[in-house]
Order: C-alpha cells, then sequence, then structure tokens
C-alpha cells in the first residue's frame, strides 16, 4: 500500500511533475506498478487539486469525480475510488474518504441512486458505404478545392428515386458536398454517399420530402456548416422559414452515423418528422441550436460520451421523446432545448453540469420530479413552466395564457445547493436529493 503522505515527505519537488513523482514511488515502492499509476493518473487528472482547493467534497462530487476519471483513463472504478481515497486523505485530511458515502450506482447497486451513465458503445458504420463510384461534370456544377479535389456546388440531374454521390469526377476526388447541392429534390427517395466524402455543408439534402435512406460513408467527419455559437431567440426561430440543416424537412427514419463524425451541425434533422432513434458518435462534443427540433416521431437519442454543450431549441417539439440521459461531460443546457417535449417524464442529469439557461423544460407536462445536481451554480427563468392557453370565453378575465411552474413536479437536491434556491424560490415542492 502507497502511503503518499511518505511519498511527499520523501520529496515535496515530486507534486510538480508525473515523472518526478513516479520516481519517487519507484524509490519508495518498487514492484508496485499498479498501484502506482492509478495514483500518477488520479493526480494528473487534476481532480486532487480541484478538492484541495475546496477544502470539501460531497458523495455526489465524488461520483462525478470517479466516473470522469474512469472515462478519461479507462481504469477500474474499484482501483479509481482506492486511488481517489488516497488522494482525499492527503489534500483534506487522514480518515475523510473512509467518511464519505460511496454513491451505490459506482457498485452497481442500489436502484434508487442518481444514476452516472457508463461509457456508450456506439454502432458503427458497418460494411454499407460504397466506393470507387465515378461521375461526369456534365451532371455537376464543381468547385475545387486543391489540385486533386473538388467539391459539389450543385447537382443538375434528373430526380431519380436513388442517387450516389460519386467519389471521383472526371478523376478528381470529392470530398465535399457544398450548400443546397441537392436541396429540394422532390422525387429522390434513397441517396448513397460514397467513400472519400469527408463534409457536407448546411442545406444540401433539405426539403427532399420523399428522402428516406441515406448511406453516409465512413470518412465522413463533419455534417453540416461551420458557423458561429450566436444564439436565435424564441421569435426568429418560430418564424424561421428557411431549412439551413443537411436533411431538414425529409422523411428519414433511421440513419447511421459513422463514428468518425466530429462535428454536427444546426437544424441537421430538423423537421425529420419519421425519424424514431438517432445514435450519436463520441466524437461529437456539442448538440448544436435546433438540430432535432420538430422531430415529431423521435423516441430514443443515445448521446455521445464527450457531449459538452446542448444548444438551444436542440430537442424542440420532440413530442414522442420520453426519456434522456445527459453523458458526465455536460457543463449546461441552452434555452429551450427541450421545451415542449410533452412526453420526456425521465430525465438524468449529471453532476458536473453547471448551467441550465431559460425554459429548457418549458410544457414538459409528464415531468413529475428531477434531481438537479448539487454542482449547478446557474439556472434561468421558466424552466419548468407550462403554458395555457385560454379559449375566447376565457381571455377577457385570463388574458391569452397562463404561464405557470408544472404543478405536478418535486424537485430533488441537495441542501445548500442552488437547485435548492432555485426551487424554494419558485414554489415548487423539494425533497433530499442524498436521501433518494
Amino acid at each position: 500500500m502507497i502511503d503518499l503522505s511518505k511519498v511527499i515527505g520523501y520529496s515535496k519537488d515530486c507534486l510538480q511533475s508525473r515523472s518526478l513523482m513516479r520516481a519517487v514511488i519507484l524509490d519508495l515502492y518498487p514492484g508496485q506498478t499498479r498501484e502506482m499509476n492509478v495514483l500518477l493518473d488520479v493526480y494528473e487528472s487534476g481532480v486532487p487539486r480541484e478538492i484541495r482547493r475546496a477544502g470539501a467534497i460531497t458523495d455526489s462530487q465524488y461520483a462525478a469525480y470517479v466516473q470522469r476519471i474512469v472515462n478519461d483513463y479507462g481504469l477500474q472504478e474499484k482501483y479509481v475510488m482506492e486511488g481517489l481515497d488516497a488522494w482525499i486523505d492527503q489534500c483534506i485530511g487522514v480518515g475523510t474518504a473512509a467518511k464519505i458515502h460511496k454513491p451505490s450506482i459506482l457498485l452497481s447497486s442500489g436502484a434508487n441512486a442518481n444514476p452516472q451513465p457508463r461509457p456508450i458503445k456506439h454502432a458503427t458504420i458497418g460494411a454499407q458505404s460504397v466506393q470507387n463510384v465515378a461521375g461526369s461534370a456534365f451532371y455537376f456544377d464543381l468547385k475545387s478545392v486543391d489540385a486533386d479535389s473538388v467539391e459539389i456546388i450543385k447537382f443538375k440531374g434528373f430526380d431519380e428515386k436513388e442517387l450516389t454521390v460519386p467519389s471521383t469526377i472526371d478523376r478528381k476526388k470529392v470530398v465535399g458536398i457544398g450548400k443546397d447541392a441537392y436541396k429540394a429534390c422532390k422525387s429522390v427517395e434513397k441517396i448513397i454517399i460514397a467513400e472519400g466524402i469527408t463534409y457536407i455543408e448546411n442545406g444540401a439534402f433539405a426539403e427532399c420530402p420523399m428522402l428516406k435512406e441515406v448511406i453516409l460513408p465512413s470518412t465522413l467527419k463533419r455534417i453540416g456548416s461551420k458557423e458561429d455559437s450566436s444564439k436565435t431567440d424564441r421569435f426568429s426561430y418560430l418564424m424561421s422559414m428557411e431549412n439551413e440543416g443537411v436533411f431538414a424537412q425529409t422523411t428519414i427514419g433511421h440513419i447511421i452515423l459513422p463514428t468518425g463524425l466530429t462535428y454536427l451541425g444546426k437544424e441537421t434533422f430538423s423537421g425529420c418528422s419519421s425519424l424514431e432513434e438517432i445514435d450519436l458518435p463520441n466524437g461529437i462534443t456539442e448538440i448544436k441550436s435546433r438540430t432535432f427540433s420538430s422531430c415529431s416521431t423521435l423516441k430514443k437519442v443515445l448521446l455521445p460520451d464527450e457531449l459538452k454543450t446542448i444548444g438551444e431549441f436542440a430537442f424542440f417539439g420532440c413530442s414522442k421523446l420520453q426519456e434522456i440521459t445527459l453523458p458526465v461531460k455536460v457543463t449546461k443546457i441552452l434555452e429551450y432545448a427541450f421545451c415542449s417535449c410533452g412526453m420526456l417524464k425521465n430525465v438524468q442529469l449529471n453532476e458536473g453540469l453547471y448551467a441550465i439557461e431559460n425554459n429548457v423544460f418549458e410544457n414538459c407536462s409528464a415531468m413529475t420530479e428531477i434531481t438537479l445536481p448539487s454542482t449547478l451554480t446557474d439556472i434561468g427563468k421558466e424552466v419548468f413552466n407550462l403554458h395555457e392557453y385560454h379559449s375566447p370565453y376565457d381571455r377577457r378575465r385570463n388574458g391569452w395564457y397562463s404561464d405557470n411552474n408544472n404543478p405536478k413536479l418535486t424537485i430533488y437536491c441537495y441542501a445548500g445547493s442552488k437547485g435548492l434556491e432555485y426551487a424554494r424560490n419558485e414554489g415548487i415542492p423539494i425533497k433530499d436529493a442524498s436521501k433518494r
């Protein structure tokens, strides 16, 4: 058993780098390689420094730290817990770790704990894509990317039921599909995108009302144009008529995203009323604004482990969505993200989440309870409100609509937390999350 106090006492300089600490431990404890590597990984994660600065740690923070280290370093939970306990005793005081309640979810027991999701194995693209498909420049407008590569900026052929985006055109590699390139092809039902294509710009296949199936290449890295992080207010969103998403307003029911995908642009699947489920690969760190808005049949979403932000209106109007579990790295949910998800009932928010903006769960009428994490520091207005529109007979007395907190909702929160303060100010019933 490695004694950290002995290690640090032997050489205080060892805290300056991993290599110095490793050398000291090897001098004092030769042969204890596994335990040494775990302690080094926990130290390298930065968690001990956070604990030392805070001077305290809660059981929920402990759970979040363990999951973070497990995800980042691929270690087993039991070893991470041993290493973290050693650092807690060193940073706060001997015996502190033994007093912390280890949440049962970490030991795969206890049904009432607030679960932290484990790493997800996402679906691979499989062997469905096609290669070496040649096309003719007669059917396309092209833009040169470099001496050997081109981007398709306009498809000029006929709307056949099945179209293949070629891998080469006149001996030049096709690497991208430009903005609105296949937009409003009214008859196409299936699109096959050949291997070698790495990006698709906004609107490329938008407003293809018969499009049901899309085969994507494993080489694809980006869907949607790069854009700034400016927000869209609710009025502008509701009044907007332009479909910028790559597959907006199509009838795609299922699509496999390649595991190498790292970017999903705004409105990508906006208005895809037949889309029932989606598996987002781990390279995606942000769900952009309106990505799945008005996907009225969307029932299942598998979120990526590396996800950090959920954008405004991201799942607006996903009326069949019943549950959502946030990965451990999510830090903020932007305005109206889950607004008008009328069947959304089971929501698992992660420890580490610090911001929930205005109206995020507005008009989620099926929600009866939610646990707000202890890490929450910012929560907006009307987060859990319900709008009730009135008949002409009631408008004189009540106005066009009333806007109040969901009367069925109970908030589980922690003593001294922002969640407790918010719920109390809003008059929402509260319960102690640590006793769930």
